[in-house]
């Protein structure tokens, strides 16, 4: 067999070393109040190594040069031709992302800490310098220059994105917005803050009369209309004397601007509401329940971005479809096929993704929990609990399927038989085709966790070690292994199968008949394992010791199933799936979804 000779070079691949017992999926509630010791260098370099895809919030956006760009936390750039279609961008910053502006043939973004961002295709970026350590939260383009603001009344100009002066503003709180808008530069903040420059250098102040922030400000027919706090909507006609209106909804209001002859505004519950006058206001089904914090309008098409990795799209400013999001709900199974994923969760959420970074979701018409999914030559298919079954030709629509059981279903595999489904009191549903589903006798009323296809048939494990073996899905054989633990997992690789559990359990066999325990050296709840590149990847949960660390093994990696490795990160929730992706990438699913880079290959 071939060996990991990079294994080693991995930073975050160390030798695991002994854990008392797992603990459940739930963080601990007291690893706050007590003292972790420093990251080491190592360490740091490893956790630099997954990236958070799933939830994340969008702060900022921008239209130029036919693309739209929207940017965020952990220092993501994604990018889009349509407003339908994301890919996510490579970008020298780790920082939060808040804003972002075209001109001059160019993309210049702005975030925490003075980051500042350049690029000419909204594909390669390039870090510059600020030259200050102050957050910027806004930034436009307008009469040849930039002017981004920030934190303790920081103004900045610049001509070309890269170069910056500042600019004194005479204010020491924080602007939150910057608008290029009736050939002036508008900058929002703080206790009811509006400045109104038009030349960027020189600025006016005028006060809403308010104690909160005033989040952004547009101008169209009927003036000025500048937006913050809650159900607050300001007017003005000049700029300087400001009208206090009420939206008639109640939620807080984080930006607005002005297109297509309205006036629209977005709020901190996904309400998207519409004006003709900024005094009248509408209320337009925004498909997000999520805070949304930036808009931007190009090529006839309107962009909305915001918490839970959301982007909305919309033609006409009041019909709005999601095409990014994320969920709120924990995600409990996944799969790959080729360079697409399929995750699977609780209340019926499915999401779908071509990369790993970007998903969207898809409607599974179902609110129970769904468990586990898997591509097959009929498609996917995605089990859950009460009998749920649903199948699906692209990942994106999916049909409800009789499952002649109304117990909750765990795991699902497929082989050259077909696909087979697993679940409590020892149900097994198999199935030809996707469509028609024959129910097995199992032998056992044990619950079933989990399901895996080899070379020797299919393998089926779950609570206080049973594992059942079967050659065609149809008969099945209970197999003996030494534990009692549950087992959660299982996957068939070069060397055989391997079926995980409670408390680091590691079964392996060769045949699926015979099975050994492997000292995986971890007393982490092991909760999911996948074949990736020549090797196998088990994840889980972690025990309560290892999450009052700063760095955490999380991931566990073999290419025998017996001598084992392990990848550091900072994230200590629960992960209940691994994927593994065309590029050797994993994707972990759990409350979050994490993104690793790329493995590297076997030699």
């Amino acid at each position: 067999m071939r060996s990991l000779t990079l294994i080693l070079l991995l930073t975050g691949l160390t030798m695991l070393c002994s854990f008392s017992p797992a603990a459940g999926e739930d963080e601990d509630p007291h690893a706050s109040m007590r003292q972790k010791r420093e990251m080491t260098a190592a360490e740091r370099e490893a956790a630099d190594s997954w990236h958070v895809r799933s939830p994340m919030t969008f702060f900022g956006s921008a239209y130029g040069n036919d693309i739209f760009v929207v940017v965020g936390e952990h220092g993501t750039i994604v990018t889009s031709l349509d407003g339908k279609t994301w890919a996510l961008r490579k970008a020298a910053a780790k920082e939060t992302l808040r804003a972002a502006a075209y001109g001059k043939d160019a993309f210049v973004v702005v975030g925490d800490k003075g980051a500042v961002l350049t690029s000419s295709d909204g594909t390669t970026w390039t870090r510059g310098s600020s030259g200050v350590a102050h957050s910027l939260y806004g930034i436009a383009f307008g009469k040849d220059s930039f002017v981004a603001a920030g934190d303790n009344g920081t103004l900045l100009k610049s001509r070309d994105g890269i170069t910056w002066e500042p600019v004194a503003s005479g204010l020491q709180i924080a602007l939150r917005n910057v608008v290029f808008t009736n050939d002036a530069f508008v900058v929002t903040g703080d206790k009811g803050t509006i400045l109104i420059s038009h030349d960027g250098q020189a600025w006016q102040r005028s006060v809403v009369g308010a104690s909160f922030s005033v989040k952004g400000a547009a101008f169209g027919k009927a003036g000025y209309v500048a937006v913050g706090g809650e159900k607050s909507v300001f007017t003005s006609e000049d700029g300087k004397r400001w009208t206090e209106r009420q939206p008639g909804v109640s939620a807080w209001l984080l930006a607005v601007t002005y297109a297509l002859d309205s006036y629209i505004a977005l709020s901190d519950r996904g309400a998207i509401l519409t004006s003709k006058d900024g005094v009248a206001w509408s209320l337009s089904p925004s498909a997000s329940t999520s805070a949304l914090y930036s808009l931007t309008y190009g090529k006839g098409t309107f962009i909305a971005s915001g918490g839970m990795s959301t982007i909305l799209v919309s033609h006409d400013g009041s019909q709005w479809t999601a095409a990014v999001s994320g969920t709120a709900n924990f995600l409990r199974g996944i799969t790959s096929e080729g360079s697409r994923f399929v995750a699977v969760g609780d209340k019926g959420v499915i999401l779908t993704s071509i990369d790993g970074a970007i998903w969207t979701p898809s409607g599974s018409k179902t609110e129970n929990r769904l468990n586990a999914v898997i591509h097959g030559d009929r498609g996917y298919v995605a089990v859950g609990d009460r009998g749920t079954l649903l199948t699906s030709s692209d990942g994106s629509e999916w049909t409800q399927r009789k499952a002649a059981t109304d117990t909750n279903l765990r795991g699902i595999a497929y082989g050259k038989e077909g696909y087979v489904a697993v679940g409590d009191k020892g149900t097994i549903l198999a199935s030809v085709d996707a469509l028609t589903w024959i129910e097995r006798k199992s032998g056992t009323r044990t619950n079933l966790a989990a399901a895996a296809y080899g070379k020797e048939g299919y393998v089926a494990v779950g609570d206080n070690g049973m594992l059942l073996t079967s050659v065609d899905g149809v008969a099945w054989v209970e197999r003996k292994v030494q534990t009692r633990l549950n087992l959660n997992g299982a996957a068939y690789g070069k060397t055989g199968y391997i079926a995980v559990g409670d408390s680091g359990m590691v079964l392996t066999s060769a045949d699926g008949a015979t099975w050994q325990v492997s000292l995986s050296k971890t007393g982490n709840h092991l909760r999911s394992i996948t074949y990736c590149d020549d090797r196998y990847v088990i994840t889980g949960a972690l025990d309560t010791p290892e999450k009052l660390q700063p760095s955490h093994r999380r991931v566990y990696v073999s290419p025998d199933g017996k001598n084992w490795s392990a990848m550091s990160m900072t994230e200590s929730l629960t992960f209940f799936g691994v994927a593994c992706g065309s590029d050797r990438a994993l994707i972990l699913v759990g409350k979050k979804i994490l993104q690793s880079d790329p493995l590297p290959e076997v030699k």
